[in-house]
């Protein structure tokens, strides 16, 4: 507790710490979700193995609305390379050294843990463990890390979707939207080809919306800075804020909730948030996971 009380007090006074709560919530909602929603037995055989308890729980999909949390890991995402971005390239730095330092910060633990399992693995194998029970125990250990592959493919795209931020700003999210439902209008009524990319256009869009929500962040420093402060603002200033007023904010959550409503109930997609075995579709995957029957 002293370290992080330490911690707290060197954090600049301007730094958005709804941001940094919002990202630990997030991490812990996806240790907790993939610890409670996985159920491993054993087979037959003996063997371990695992599956998803929300195909024995129907009463449990709406809590996924909830429990996926990945959008918040994007949101928050956007604004926080955002304003790395911006104060790097105010102490004269480029994108490519941005790019460099920003994925950086994400290989090294990454690497720790995929070490730490292949030496477990290794040291199962020498102890006469089977191989298809290491493998299904190191697959369970690293399915949370699929998620990294498009939020470093976000990362990399960061410095020109920022540009076209500034440029075009919630346009550049509505627009990504519109790929989403165009991806899955192929996805329900074909062609198929039309889905391709639309997983990514998704997280890119929620992306945005942080750049959005860091340039109203800014806008507000930048308003209560006292005279020869510093705002916490890029040098030509936030151009297209994301509106952060109570009214806009209940008026963002009432439509989506409305929204999420109207697609799962009256819809075609399924309530659970998550994979379920045996759904006609999955809504967080750019695939058919179902065929119609001649």
């Amino acid at each position: 507790m002293r370290r992080l009380r330490q911690l707290a007090e060197r954090t600049p006074a301007r730094r958005e710490r709804y941001v940094d709560l919002l990202r630990a919530v997030a991490i812990g909602m996806v240790v907790a979700g993939h610890w409670g929603v996985t159920v491993i037995t054993r087979d037959a055989a003996g063997r371990p193995t695992g599956h998803s308890a929300l195909g024995d729980l129907p009463w449990a999909y709406p809590l996924t609305w909830a429990a996926q949390v990945l959008p918040v890991f994007f949101l928050v995402g956007g604004f926080a390379n955002a304003a790395s971005l911006t104060a790097s390239r105010a102490r004269g730095g480029d994108a490519t050294g941005w790019l460099i330092d920003r994925s950086a910060r994400l290989v090294p633990p990454t690497t720790v843990m995929l070490l730490v399992l292949a030496a477990g693995a290794g040291g199962a194998y020498l102890w006469g463990a089977g191989e298809a029970r290491i493998r299904t125990v190191v697959w369970f250990a690293t399915i949370p890390l699929w998620f990294l592959v498009p939020y470093l493919a976000v990362v990399v795209l960061t410095p020109p979707a920022h540009a076209l931020h500034r440029r075009f700003g919630l346009a550049v999210p509505v627009a990504l939207a519109g790929l989403v439902a165009l991806g899955d209008l192929g996805r329900l009524t074909g062609p198929g080809v039309l889905a391709w990319g639309s997983y990514l256009a998704g997280w890119l869009a929620v992306h945005q919306l942080g750049f959005a929500w860091y340039d109203a962040h800014a806008a507000a420093g930048a308003r209560s800075a006292p005279p020869g402060g510093r705002p916490a603002a890029s040098a030509d200033g936030p151009r297209h804020p994301l509106p952060t007023s109570r009214p806009a904010a209940v008026a963002l959550l009432a439509g989506g909730i409305d929204a999420v409503l109207l697609l799962t109930v009256v819809g075609p997609y399924p309530v659970a948030m998550l994979n379920v075995p045996g759904q006609r579709l999955d809504n967080a995957s750019q695939t058919k996971t179902w065929h119609c029957s001649p």
